[in-house]
């Protein structure tokens, strides 16, 4: 129960916190809610995050199947490109996606959707989820943790839209994720069971 936990509470927070620097996702999300009222969007959403944390834990479990010291390797090398790559990606300025029509919740449920779930394949949360998937052979408690994190980070876009960033420092996140991905490719080498 303890390592369920650990692993939930460090997967929900890599993946938060590596989605909230500078991700584009979070401008698209508070265009739609302008657009579409909130609860067709947080439908939407939800279901676009689900099935994403899907693809990669599935993809991170498969992975699970290899021999445990390539497995454990893979997770480093995972945890420290993330590191890299957020240490290196400078923060995002807001833009303004084309402007969908209005319409009611259905709508905004399908277009919020496919705004999420047809784009941004392979970004650094997808990777997270599966190099966690694939290092403690937790499939279900990190697409619970890492579906919560993405929707966490979709309905602060809703609520928050851009203020958020006028509050958080984007070099603030972005030092957090390098800190937490260079402290989960150290932990990478232990299995917590």
């Amino acid at each position: 129960m303890t390592a369920t936990i650990a692993i939930a509470t460090a997967a929900f927070t890599a993946i938060l916190v590596s989605e909230l620097v500078g991700d584009k996702m979070l401008y698209t999300v508070t265009v739609l809610g302008g657009q579409y009222p909130a609860p067709g969007v947080l439908v939407g959403l939800t279901f676009a995050y689900m099935a994403k944390m899907g693809v990669a834990v599935l993809f991170g479990h498969t992975l699970a199947q290899l021999p445990p010291v390539i497995v454990g390797g893979l997770s480093l090398l995972t945890f420290v490109g993330a590191a890299v790559v957020m240490w290196r990606k400078p923060p995002e300025e807001p833009t303004t996606p084309p402007m969908a029509a209005p319409g009611g919740a259905t709508r905004g449920a399908i277009v919020t959707f496919s705004a999420i779930f047809f784009t941004e394949w392979g970004d650094i949360g997808q990777l997270t989820a599966a190099a966690l998937a694939a290092r403690y052979d937790a499939p279900w408690t990190v697409w619970i943790a890492g579906t919560c994190a993405m929707c966490t980070k979709g309905t602060a876009a809703l609520v928050f839209g851009r203020q958020l960033s006028r509050h958080i420092p984007a070099r603030a996140l972005r030092y957090g994720a390098v800190a937490m991905f260079l402290l989960l490719a150290v932990l990478a080498g232990f299995r917590v069971d």
